[in-house]
């Protein structure tokens, strides 16, 4: 299963993703706030995400904080893949 994330600056949006969905095709959705990041996990009960794609523009503080909840969550950081728009 995968797991995609918008780290946008004032929240998280996030969804789920069977292997060779469609685009927009989501198990499950949702949104969280900064403050909410140690509990990202519990956003998706007996869901396991096995990769994950990261799209971060929040910054290097709110980045650490997600790779300690994808980790928490038991995503191996070679199964998580950042990335960030460029001007």
């Amino acid at each position: 299963m995968l797991l995609l994330i918008d780290a946008g600056n004032t929240r998280l949006k996030w969804a789920l993703a069977r292997p060779g969905s469609d685009p927009g095709d989501w198990m499950a959705s949702g949104a969280v706030t900064h403050a909410e990041l140690p509990q990202l996990a519990s956003s998706w009960p007996g869901q396991r995400p096995t990769r994950a794609l990261v799209s971060n523009v929040a910054g290097t503080a709110i980045a650490a904080q997600l790779d300690a909840a994808l980790a928490s969550a038991g995503l191996a950081s070679d199964a998580v893949r950042w990335f960030r728009s460029q001007p």
